[in-house]
């Protein structure tokens, strides 16, 4: 019987278990040891050429910022089992919700009755209409 056999193996570890509990402590602490000295390389690393994807970059810190009224940060979806937005009902429930959401100065929307952006309409479902609400 061999060392490296399963049964070898099994034979030695039972006739040292504090030897063997001893290395795989070594083992542990060497391989946090190995993982935390390879996360500090690959978290500082830098691209060395100009890829296009660092000149979109570049190209997107020299834009001004956009306007706060074409920043959607919320989005509110209006639906109905039996109406659609060309009913009178739909439309006065959105303008209604739109009335209570928006502040003068400090929170603007949009909806397709004061737009007549069709792509605030489900394509899937004319009794679905999305209401956005700028962020203040």
């Amino acid at each position: 019987m061999t060392l490296l056999s399963t049964r070898g193996l099994a034979r030695v570890c039972s006739r040292r278990p504090w030897r063997v509990l001893a290395a795989w402590g070594i083992a542990l602490v060497l391989a946090v040891g190995a993982i935390a000295t390879l996360l500090e390389f690959t978290t500082e690393s830098e691209v060395t050429n100009n890829p296009e994807s660092e000149q979109a970059y570049d190209l997107l810190d020299r834009l001004p910022p956009s306007p706060p009224e074409d920043v959607v940060n919320e989005l509110v979806v209006v639906r109905s089992d039996s109406l659609t937005v060309d009913d009178p009902g739909f439309k006065a429930t959105v303008t209604r919700l739109a009335g209570d959401i928006a502040q003068p100065g400090v929170v603007s929307t949009r909806d397709y009755y004061s737009t007549s952006d069709r792509s605030l309409v489900s394509p899937r479902s004319p009794r679905c209409a999305q209401h956005c609400r700028p962020p203040a």
